[in-house]
């Protein structure tokens, strides 16, 4: 006899199945790349830039000013009884700004042991003239004026100072000299204080001063010495 077995039906299992209509997006962590993927933020970027530029373009007249030391030539009173200092500044007028300028009118107050002294611009010299004994020339050298600066512009101007007078004098000894120069520019209505020179006279610079040489002060010290060509 043959037994029929039936067999059971297999069980299903459930399977889900998930259908992804849109593409998972995983981001960068880098934020700039996704800064720059944003093509609005470039004329932002290029606005910013533009607005530099112009700023820069329109920025007002600006001075600065610089020296490295002065040249020292011995000068006698009309009655010989004093031998006072002449103060030859080589200087550098700079302008920061983009628009131009007019350099006004500058002094030096210059300030030994217990006294001070007002030195006035007198004349502006080539330097080539310092070598030389036309020197005090008036037919050479050239009064000094105010002149102007374009803009960026920078121009080397060697001056030579003389003591205001009537008034104190300092003589020509050794010691410790500071030297101010003030600068009047048409940005500005007073004079500013540019330039902050301090100096030291020693024994062997002081005896080249007496000797007629050309002495080179350096700013704050030491010194250079030069025999002028006849």
């Amino acid at each position: 006899m043959i037994k029929m077995v039936k067999n059971k039906p297999k069980s299903r299992k459930n399977n889900i199945n998930v259908n992804i209509t849109q593409p998972i997006e995983i981001k960068s962590e880098n934020w700039i790349k996704g800064i720059l993927n944003y093509k609005f933020l470039i004329p932002f970027f290029l606005s910013l830039i533009a607005i530099g530029i112009s700023l820069n373009i329109h920025s007002p007249f600006n001075l600065e000013a610089y020296s490295t030391g002065t040249y020292i030539v011995p000068a006698n009173l009309s009655d010989n009884s004093y031998q006072v200092m002449t103060f030859i500044l080589p200087i550098e007028f700079i302008n920061t700004g983009a628009k131009p300028g007019v350099v006004i009118d500058t002094y030096l107050m210059v300030k030994h042991k217990n006294i001070e002294v007002k030195y006035l611009p007198k004349y502006e010299i080539d330097v080539k003239q310092l070598h030389q004994e036309i020197l005090w020339d008036n037919q050479i050298n050239k009064p000094f004026q105010q002149f102007g600066l374009d803009g960026e512009d920078k121009i080397a101007k060697t001056v030579i100072f003389t003591g205001e007078l009537p008034g104190q004098i300092i003589t020509t000894e050794i010691g410790n000299y500071s030297i101010e120069v003030f600068v009047k520019d048409s940005s500005e209505n007073k004079f500013l204080k540019k330039i902050i020179l301090p100096i030291k006279i020693n024994d062997d610079a002081l005896k080249k001063i007496q000797n007629n040489d050309l002495v080179f002060i350096r700013s704050p010290k030491g010194y250079d010495s030069f025999t002028k060509n006849d």
